[in-house]
């Protein structure tokens, strides 16, 4: 499984794992020499747009924070999101479902990624991509985004206030950026990944004997 956070929660629900569930992050293969974040036009959510991410958290701490935001995705909540965005008094931009390329232009140039989910991530992929590629991060304190993420980047999930702070704290922050790299690629980069499918199979055979 993908986090730690995954596998604890596996647990608590009775899963039969008997101690033999082994973690193996998901794999980011493509990371920035360098952050481009204090270059930033605007924070940017990838995310599907349904209640449990929290989307709706970031528009308003983004608003407050007098950052422009950019939503990259779609799902049941577009057309409630869009108009709580008109509301909110911040400038926000929906760009809809994009694929990988055009996605990856977007997080280039973006000071910032939000990650406001309410509910529980098993890995948080679009972190980890983000931090891969220089771009601070903010996400929920909750799930495994916390193995992932610096303590300064967490805040509680559905806390639009603390979000806000965040945000107008590490917009364009480009030495929290170069951390981000850093971490990415100690937490998924292809080596550690690697690294721990191995002890994996190791565990596995060595139960067999």
């Amino acid at each position: 499984m993908p986090s730690a956070a995954a596998r604890e929660r596996l647990e608590l629900l009775g899963a039969p794992l008997g101690g033999r569930a082994a973690v193996v992050p998901h794999v980011v293969r493509a990371f920035a020499e360098r952050s481009r974040a204090a270059e930033g036009a605007h924070a940017l959510v990838a995310s599907r747009l349904a209640p449990e991410k929290g989307v709706e958290v970031a528009i308003d701490a983004c608003a407050a924070a007098d950052v422009p935001l950019v939503v990259a995705g779609d799902g049941p909540e577009a057309a409630a999101l869009r108009e709580r965005g008109a509301r909110a008094g911040g400038e926000v931009r929906f760009a809809g479902r994009l694929d990988a390329p055009a996605l990856a232009e977007l997080r280039a140039e973006a000071g910032l990624a939000v990650v406001p989910s309410r509910s529980a991530e098993t890995f948080g992929l679009a972190a980890a991509e983000a931090m891969a590629d220089g771009v601070p991060v903010v996400a929920s304190r909750m799930g495994a985004l916390p193995e992932l993420v610096e303590a300064d980047g967490l805040v509680p999930a559905g806390d639009a206030g603390a979000l806000a702070a965040a945000i107008a704290r590490r917009f364009r922050d480009a030495a929290a950026g170069e951390r981000g790299i850093a971490r990415a690629r100690e937490r998924a980069g292809p080596e550690t990944a690697a690294a721990a499918l191995r002890a994996a199979y190791a565990a596995a055979s060595a139960r067999s004997t």
